[in-house]
């Protein structure tokens, strides 16, 4: 009984009531896909499941519905575990929704396996031999009660020779009837006042449960307990945001860094292509010179005057 986890409690009743009505449902219909829209009406289903659980099987939508319970129980487990708990209830919470899944598919074999027509028409053929061999044997009875004149056995074999076949009769009509438990008729299961036991029950377990007065100062803890939590989550939280702002900076600061010495290398990789282009200019044009001077006789005389004049202009060039 407390007071945390309330959503996940609601839900857990709602799917727990709506899987004992499903299951009636289911086994007074014939179709494929079952309608939600009554319990959408009584509000144990929002728009949204009740759309999930039309699109399943009508004879899945019970044991659905306990799969969902399941979902629920192992969220609240691991809520409780995320918090500190030690100890850790998912395996009785999985064994109870296991036991209701296979209960559920237990009256799902009996509900729709029907019995071979040969047992049936077997039953049917010796309780109609059993009655014809009574009223027989009780005519013969009578008729030597008759000529011996004794009323008692006269009147006793006509009491058993009127009850004994109707009885047969009777527990045969009675076994037709009682074949599917889960109709509106007078031998049937009484599941509207089981649904209204049922959810009263639960109604009281999780409500009035939690307003035991032995369990106020502990209650009261808990709120204080929450709010200290509250507040340390907050300020760790906090604690948090100042660190990673901190960090975003000085990302910040070092992705600006890397970018300025990025433009510093892109400029200094521009002057080199300048200067190799200048570079290849001044070999192309170191041989075209040569290429002249091979075409053209020139003495040593002239090529003393000629030499450094050309130098100083390739030099000039290259510089």
């Amino acid at each position: 009984p407390s007071r945390d986890h309330a959503d996940a409690k609601d839900h857990i009743y709602r799917y727990c009531l709506a899987s004992i009505i499903m299951l009636s449902k289911v086994a007074n219909t014939d179709e494929e896909f079952v309608s939600a829209e009554e319990l959408l009406q009584r509000q144990y289903l929002t728009s949204a499941e009740a759309e999930l659980l039309e699109q399943c099987p009508a004879q899945q939508v019970p044991q659905t519905l306990w799969g969902w319970v399941l979902c629920g129980c192992t969220q609240l487990v691991r809520d409780n575990v995320r918090k500190g708990g030690n100890w850790s209830p998912l395996g009785c919470f999985q064994t109870e929704c296991v036991k209701a899944r296979e209960g559920v598919q237990l009256v799902n074999t009996h509900q729709f396996t029907q019995l071979p027509f040969a047992y049936v028409h077997f039953i049917t053929f010796i309780v109609n031999i059993n009655n014809f061999v009574i009223v027989l044997k009780g005519a013969f009875k009578m008729a030597m009660a008759i000529a011996f004149e004794d009323q008692s056995s006269f009147i006793s074999e006509a009491v058993f020779m009127i009850l004994a076949p109707t009885l047969y009769q009777g527990m045969l009509a009675i076994s037709y009837i009682i074949h599917d438990p889960f109709g509106d008729d007078t031998l049937d299961f009484p599941m509207l006042p089981f649904e209204e036991y049922t959810s009263t029950a639960c109604k009281a377990l999780l409500s009035v449960g939690e307003k035991c007065p032995a369990m106020n100062h502990i209650f009261e803890e808990q709120d204080m307990d929450d709010e200290v939590e509250s507040d340390s989550s907050a300020q760790s939280e906090r604690q948090m945001v100042d660190a990673d702002r901190k960090q975003l900076e000085l990302l910040a600061s070092r992705k600006a860094d890397m970018y300025s010495k990025v433009g510093q290398l892109v400029e200094k990789v521009y002057k080199l292509q300048q200067l190799h282009s200048r570079l290849i200019k001044g070999v192309h044009d170191l041989a075209h010179e040569a290429r002249d001077l091979s075409k053209h006789k020139v003495t040593q005389e002239s090529w003393q005057i000629i030499a450094p004049q050309r130098t100083r202009n390739l030099t000039s060039r290259m510089s």
